[in-house]
């Protein structure tokens, strides 16, 4: 038997919390169907039968990921510059954890990646040592 996606675990903590801590701002989240939050949830969620991709967190997600789970933020450089199309598809490829990514700063979900960021000190680093893989 095969383990859930990391999309559906966080999806189900995340309904959890909202359990024991509804939120008005939440409720379209909370009562829509699992493929509907997911895509809610994800900028770039894409699914095909069982088999869940893309981990770039939308502003809705990070909010309600931050509200349950451990989370790094780092503030990134170049002023919005090393935020292209290069970077997202390199993420995108490569990220085992959500994250989530605007002009300014980088949240990670996962403590490695968090980790494997802060010893390259920057974004474009970062998407540096992921192509090296």
């Amino acid at each position: 038997m095969s383990k859930p996606s990391i999309h559906l675990t966080m999806l189900s903590e995340a309904r959890k919390h909202f359990a024991e801590n509804p939120s008005p701002q939440f409720e379209k989240f909370q009562i829509a169907e699992d493929e509907v939050a997911l895509n809610m949830m994800f900028r770039n969620h894409r699914s095909v039968g069982n088999l869940h991709k893309g981990l770039r967190l939308s502003p809705m997600g990070h909010e309600i990921l931050s509200l349950v789970f451990e989370h790094y933020t780092y503030t990134h450089s170049g002023n919005g510059t090393t935020v292209n199309n290069k970077a997202i598809s390199v993420l995108d490829r490569f990220m085992e954890w959500p994250y989530y990514l605007d002009r300014n700063e980088i949240t990670f979900y996962g403590s490695t990646d968090a980790a494997w960021y802060a010893l390259g000190g920057d974004l474009s680093n970062f998407i540096g040592s992921l192509e090296r893989k």
